[in-house]
């Protein structure tokens, strides 16, 4: 939900409940400004099991719209596990994940920006 009066009224976002999915779980979002990435584009990275039931799946996402559209997406583990996720920049090209994967009980990937964002 936003607002432009300080609360008085409310309009839903393009984006609410329906740009992501999600199993209420703990997920990742970090924002890279254009001058701080290899992309050269503003950034919205999203990680979380991409499911709306279990905690399976566990997606990284981009968004170059400000969150409005998900259109790039990473699948990095489809088996079950407990789901949640952290996202770090490690350097302008390169996004660090730690999560809770189906292999180990944490698991830590550098995933280069242009595997996501093709």
């Amino acid at each position: 939900m936003t607002t432009k009066d300080l609360g008085r009224t409310w309009t839903e976002h393009v984006s609410n409940r329906t740009a992501l999915r999600e199993p209420v779980c703990m997920a990742s979002l970090i924002a890279v400004p254009a001058d701080r990435n290899v992309l050269g584009k503003d950034l919205l990275l999203f990680s979380n099991p991409d499911t709306t039931e279990g905690r399976c799946d566990i997606t990284v996402k981009a968004s170059l719209d400000g969150g409005v559209t998900w259109p790039y997406s990473l699948l990095l583990d489809e088996g079950d596990s407990w789901g949640y996720s952290c996202l770090s920049m490690i350097d302008p090209q390169t996004v660090g994940i730690l999560y809770e994967s189906s292999a180990a009980h944490i698991t830590f990937q550098a995933i280069e920006l242009n595997e996501i964002v093709r």
